[in-house]
């Protein structure tokens, strides 16, 4: 998840990511999808959730214990994960769901500030088009970026997510060693589906 290929702007590092009304900009690192400005995905009808109100540093808190776990050798904020929770929230997921999908990510040492930006930007669509429970979606999401290959032929047909000529074309990225460029096709897939939106401000035409 994190190869120099993801990069476009080689040495160039981010202290911070800024969070404006709602919106975030830029992340720790500048990947070759350059994001720009985060926002909720359109809206699916969603069960009614009723938000409980909790210390934002509770949140930051198991954020910082879980990159704690493996030492955040990205070096990604906190604050990201915690504002992602925030953006969840305003899409729909509860409080405690939305925490528990950002912690998930930030204990995740593979994913970078794009791909945990797509799989948090996806989670509300593609948790109401599912139906699944919260934790099956965040697993099916995960294992979708971390494993294209793998997973593009496992995906339910019924949610039209990958074309078979995508799923030859991550096969193909995979056998010629450009795991990267597999997982981009990947999230492109997602985003298009659950948040085109996110997709047109995050990912860099090519």
């Amino acid at each position: 998840m994190n190869s120099p290929s993801r990069y476009l702007l080689a040495g160039a590092t981010v202290a911070a990511v800024l969070f404006t009304a709602g919106d975030f900009i830029g992340g720790a690192a500048v990947p070759s999808r350059q994001a720009v400005i985060f926002v909720p995905p359109d809206r699916l009808p969603m069960p009614t959730t009723r938000a409980i109100y909790r210390p934002a540093q509770d949140d930051r808190q198991a954020i910082d214990a879980a990159l704690a776990a493996h030492g955040n050798r990205q070096n990604i904020v906190p604050t990201f994960f915690t504002d992602l929770i925030r953006t969840m929230e305003r899409s729909g997921v509860s409080a405690h769901v939305a925490r528990e999908v950002a912690v998930t990510l930030a204990r995740n040492p593979k994913l970078d500030e794009l791909a945990a930006m797509t799989i948090a930007g996806c989670f509300p669509a593609y948790l109401a088009a599912t139906g699944n429970d919260p934790d099956t979606a965040l697993a099916d999401l995960m294992s979708y970026v971390q494993h294209p290959a793998g997973f593009a032929s496992r995906i339910d047909p019924n949610l039209r997510i990958l074309a078979p000529e995508m799923v030859t074309r991550i096969n193909d990225k995979v056998l010629s060693g450009k795991d990267s460029a597999a997982e981009l096709i990947m999230e492109q897939a997602l985003l298009a589906r659950f948040n085109p939106s996110l997709g047109a401000r995050i990912l860099v035409p090519r």
